[in-house]
Parts: structure tokens; sequence; C-alpha cells
């Protein structure tokens, strides 16, 4: 189990705008980031990917498997260093689309389609004499 705010913490480390030691984020940044994480589960629910976790505070703790820690941490780095116009990583882009296309995998319920029987289409063989006048 992790709680918001380490995975927070894990995702400004790898997008560089929290250094490895013992730095802290200040609050206001460490909202921003909060609100990001929030603002992209919603994004991923919205597109199939429901984790089935609440709206986050810092201290919400994450029942999840650490694959999905994963998925989250690198995809939240990845929205950190574009919100805060950082460089990118290297590697990391690719990272984040390999872990959200296993999300996808995972999470994605595809639901049976049918068609309405009046809706299906019916050949009607007709033949015509072109010698008939």
């Amino acid at each position: 189990m992790s709680t918001a705010q380490e995975i927070i913490n894990k995702a400004a480390k790898k997008s560089g705008v929290l250094a490895r030691g013992g730095q802290q984020l200040e609050a206001d940044i460490n909202v921003d980031i909060l609100d990001l994480l929030n603002d992209m589960l919603d994004r991923w629910r919205n597109n199939g990917v429901d984790l089935g976790l609440p709206v986050l505070t810092l201290t919400t703790e994450l029942i999840i498997d650490s694959a999905d820690r994963e998925a989250i941490i690198i995809q939240l780095a990845l929205r950190i260093i574009i919100d805060f116009n950082r460089p990118p990583r290297a590697g990391l882009a690719g990272a984040g689309s390999s872990a959200f296309t296993e999300l996808q995998a995972k999470y994605s319920v595809l639901t049976e389609m049918s068609l309405d029987k009046s809706l299906t289409y019916k050949r009607v063989s007709t033949s015509y004499n072109i010698n008939e006048g």
C-alpha cells in the first residue's frame, strides 16, 4: 500500500521536480500534483480504465498492486514533466506507454454488442428478363 503523497513524491522524483535527497515539495506544488493525479485517474476512468479509486487526498491509501502503482507513478511523472515544463527523461515516455497499455488490458471492459434483428440486411434476389417489354 502507498499513500497518494508517496505516489506524488516518487513521480516528482522521476520527473526531476523533486531531488532524490530529503527535499520536500512546496505545499502549492504538492496540491497541484495531487490535482494532476486526480484528473489523470478521472481521464482514465472516462476512457474505460477504472482502478476503483476514490478522489484522492494526500493521505489516501491506495490499495493496488505494484504494477498498477508503477503505472500511476510513471504516467503522473509524464504529466508533471509537461505541466512544469521539465526536460523529457530518457525512456520515460516508452515506459509510460507500455504501462498504460498494460492497464488497459487489465481494466478495460468490452461489452458484447448485438444488432436489432430489424436492422439486419437481407439480400433479396430479383431477376429481370430484358426481352420482356
